[in-house]
């Protein structure tokens, strides 16, 4: 096939009873781009001769749709009588990059196409919607994997093995259809559910696993010998004949205990001799009846099955985690998505969990903090009174000067001096506090280098987790986490030693500056300290200096731990709406994927339990009136603690918000913070709904849900 001087490989795969009449007409209808030399006439595919012509000739797309429309017909009429395919690779609409078609060609080829010759590397490329290049949609191929044998030879070697050498990479095409033109035809509408390339047969079962027949002692009961497909049973029949018997019957004998608690379940017998296959007939009355059952492998002489019960659905409506486990796997087989986006749901709800009692953490360690500077600023005194005292020592210092005939000039240096040494011995207290802080992180080493202890460490967490990902890139995400921890803790390492190097270095200069500045001030220091009395009073007002000092360096070091607060506070907040809208992609599933499954609509709903709620609220006085306390029900507001968290954590730390004694405050505020709404599938039938929060619509006697 010729289009724009790209060849593609296209197959005609032919109904086989189609007239040969017929088949010849097509031939005729073909019309090559071989021109005869003669009379420069086009020739057709039946008028094709020689070597060089089979060798040489191409035909258009539009000879091709001309040709089949002309003989076969066109539309549905067109897809009963051939179906056509073209490779992937090889002379396909998937070429090597050397030898790429433009992309708006391979699409018009591939729009025109039924199936696809290729491997199981393509075989999902062309179940997707989405592979046209303008972004239009594009109709799931069925891909098969032709055996490429080019002799008689080959095709005994090649045919239904799977194959892999230098010149060929064969694997065997499995079809769930009959062997029929119509049975291929079905992968057209279904190729996702019909088509499968692999070595081994698809859905194979364990003979262990597979029910051949079941016989029974008593044929008055049910017929002797009942056999069963390995695919699908369905047992039909009308009400009271015996159905739901059979299959208490076959369950009852391959394992009795299960099949006992499963009746025990739905709620219809008081004690486990009651229960038996059928209403008033126990299980002991019917052992008489003996039911056999046989496994495809002779051997077997158990196995396990998973017995629902008639009205089983009914009695467990009233048990929503139940229910939320019995639809989720019928969401999952009905699109892998639903089980993708319920594990993001879930990652994202763990995640911020997980930031959410760090940041909890974080914030009562920093309030404590606050306290315990508050307490050490009340210590100090208060400022106004500080000042007060360092003004009346300037003045009796004055006094006592002039008293002393000291001039104007030695009392201005003399309190430039002190206010420089003030000033030192402030930054060298300052740096003595810093190294304290450092001490349990940088140790000093015989050799005076500095090096870190134990105690620094570098916790570097990504998500997803490594472990939640496939073994090949889990790995490879884990050597690069291990990578990035080794080099933070290499930079954390690099600026704790370089800091603590520089303050006792800075801390050395500053007192060897001082020591200086005695020595070369010694005189003047003497005239100013000569009156015994002036001395006392300077070290006084040194004294207050220090203090006022003190409470300033206290001061900020409040007011960074309050920022810290803050930013956790901030980071509680955002992470709670990180969580709000953690089920956005389960949402965009439902809207987007497929929901509907025989007349069956799902959906999700999430609210917090009434379990959970409680469960939280007996961390609290519920009998001291609160802003948090809901006067009704005497249950913590939850969704006003996390809708105000930084209030709610303040609350709870300075006790206006009242615990039960002996629970801490931290573990307290954080148990009301990750307090999660609890996510819930449901699934609707006609006006019928199960699941969910809402009290479930099924009665006894509605079977909707059971079929």
């Amino acid at each position: 096939m010729n289009q724009l001087l790209q060849t593609v490989d296209l197959h005609l795969i032919l109904r086989p009873d189609i007239p040969k009449e017929r088949a010849d007409r097509l031939l005729h209808a073909l019309k090559t781009e071989i021109r005869a030399p003669s009379s420069d006439r086009v020739l057709a595919c039946s008028e094709l001769e020689t070597k060089a012509h089979f060798e040489s000739a191409t035909v258009t797309r539009d000879a091709v749709r001309e040709a089949i429309e002309h003989v076969l017909g066109r539309g549905r009429q067109r897809r009963d009588n051939v179906i056509l395919v073209v490779p992937a690779n090889n002379s396909g609409i998937r070429a090597a990059s050397s030898e790429r078609r433009k992309a708006n060609l391979a699409d018009a080829i591939d729009a025109d196409a039924d199936a696809i010759f290729g491997s199981d590397a393509n075989f999902h490329y062309f179940l997707r919607t989405d592979r046209f290049e303008d972004g239009s949609p594009s109709k799931p191929k069925p891909v098969y994997s032709g055996c490429d044998a080019h002799s008689f030879a080959d095709l005994e070697a090649w045919l239904g093995k799977s194959l892999r050498t230098e010149s060929t990479y064969q694997v065997p095409t499995w079809i769930k259809a009959d062997v029929t033109f119509e049975g291929l035809q079905q992968t057209l509408v279904e190729p996702d559910e019909r088509v499968r390339l692999q070595p081994t047969q698809p859905d194979s079962k364990d003979p262990y696993k597979v029910i051949s027949k079941v016989a029974f002692a008593d044929p008055n009961v049910f017929p002797a010998e009942v056999t069963f497909n390995e695919n699908l049973v369905s047992i039909i029949g009308s009400r009271s004949s015996g159905k739901s018997a059979l299959l208490a019957y076959i369950a009852y004998t391959i394992d009795p205990e299960h099949t006992v608690n499963q009746q025990m379940a739905t709620g219809q017998f008081e004690k486990e001799a009651d229960a038996g296959p059928a209403a008033g007939i126990t299980w002991a009355a019917a052992a008489s009846f003996r039911c056999r059952v046989e496994w495809r492998d002779p051997a077997v002489t158990t196995g396990k099955i998973i017995y629902i019960p008639q009205n089983s659905l009914f009695a467990i409506s009233a048990r929503p985690k139940d229910i939320t486990a019995k639809i989720a796997p019928a969401l999952y087989r009905l699109s892998d998505q639903y089980r993708i986006a319920r594990d993001q749901v879930g990652r994202t709800v763990a995640a911020a969990n997980d930031e959410i009692v760090r940041a909890v953490g974080d914030w009562f360690r920093a309030r404590a903090e606050t306290e315990a500077i508050k307490a050490r600023i009340r210590n100090l005194g208060d400022r106004k009174a500080i000042e007060a005292t360092k003004v009346s020592l300037k003045n009796q210092i004055d006094e006592l000067r002039k008293e002393a005939a000291l001039s104007d000039g030695d009392v201005a240096a003399f309190e430039a001096l002190t206010a420089t040494f003030r000033t030192m011995d402030a930054r060298v207290a300052a740096i003595d506090s810093e190294l304290a802080q450092l001490a349990p992180f940088v140790e000093a080493r015989p050799d005076t280098a500095f090096a870190i202890t134990s105690n620094v460490h570098v916790d570097v967490q990504i998500r997803p987790l490594p472990s939640e990902l496939g073994a090949v890139v889990g790995g490879q995400l884990q050597e690069q986490v291990e990578q990035a921890r080794d080099n933070l803790l290499a930079l954390v390492a690099k600026t704790l030693v370089g800091h603590r190097r520089s303050l006792g270095e800075e801390r050395q200069r500053l007192i060897d500056d001082k020591a200086k500045l005695e020595r070369d001030n010694a005189d003047l220091v003497a005239r100013n300290t000569a009156s015994a009395q002036i001395e006392q009073l300077l070290q006084g007002q040194a004294t207050q200096a220090g203090t006022l000092a003190s409470i300033d360096a206290q001061e900020k070091r409040l007011a960074d731990a309050r920022a810290e607060q803050a930013v956790s506070a901030h980071h509680i907040e955002e992470q709670l709406a990180e969580r709000s809208h953690a089920s956005q992609p389960l949402t965009l599933a439902f809207n987007t994927g497929p929901n509907d499954l025989d007349g069956m609509s799902f959906g999700f709903e999430e609210e917090l339990e009434a379990e959970v709620v409680d469960a939280v609220s007996n961390r609290f006085n519920k009998l001291e009136r609160s802003t948090y306390i809901d006067s009704d029900t005497r249950t913590l507001d939850i969704s006003k603690a996390q809708a105000e968290p930084a209030a709610f954590l303040e609350a709870v730390a300075s006790k206006s918000q009242k615990l039960v004694k002996g629970v801490e405050p931290a573990a307290a505020a954080t148990e009301a913070l990750v307090a999660t709404p609890t996510l819930r599938f449901l699934a609707r039938l006609d006006d019928d709904r199960i699941g969910g929060f809402q009290r479930s619509s099924m009665t006894p006697e509605s079977r909707r849900f059971s079929r």
